[in-house]
């Protein structure tokens, strides 16, 4: 069975921070912590993140948590969302994350996020 290697990219937030770049990593050897966010269905979140860590996509719940992590931080700096989810999907993209991760980080969120509203409001809006 052959196994598949990831980069990490370097990611940046604001103009001073980096990640240090991985290469050369197996899936299964990839740090996919999750950071606490705004939960406004926590029971929710719960039953997401184990189906999630059942099936194989940890990193679904890792992108989920900076993605939201990344835009409560700067609209608590005054920012609004419409203004700052593409940009910060994008800033919370360490893995080169695939569309179907993307999509489901989107559904996640505007289910159990506190933000849920305007965060579904910034979605129809792309459409």
């Amino acid at each position: 069975m052959q196994k598949v290697l990831y980069s990490k990219l370097e990611l940046k937030i604001g103009s001073a921070n980096k990640s240090k770049r991985k290469e050369g990593v197996t899936m299964s050897e990839r740090d996919y912590s999750v950071q606490p966010f705004s939960v406004a269905d926590s029971e929710g979140w719960k039953v997401l993140m184990q189906k999630n860590s059942d099936g194989g996509w940890p990193m679904i719940n890792s992108y989920v948590s900076r993605w939201a992590n990344l835009m409560e931080q700067r609209m608590a700096l005054g920012e609004r969302l419409e203004n700052i989810a593409e940009i910060t999907s994008q800033e919370a993209d360490d893995d080169k994350v695939l569309n179907m991760i993307y999509t489901q980080a989107v559904y996640i969120l505007s289910r159990v996020w506190k933000y849920k509203e305007e965060f579904r409001r910034w979605q129809a809006s792309r459409s």
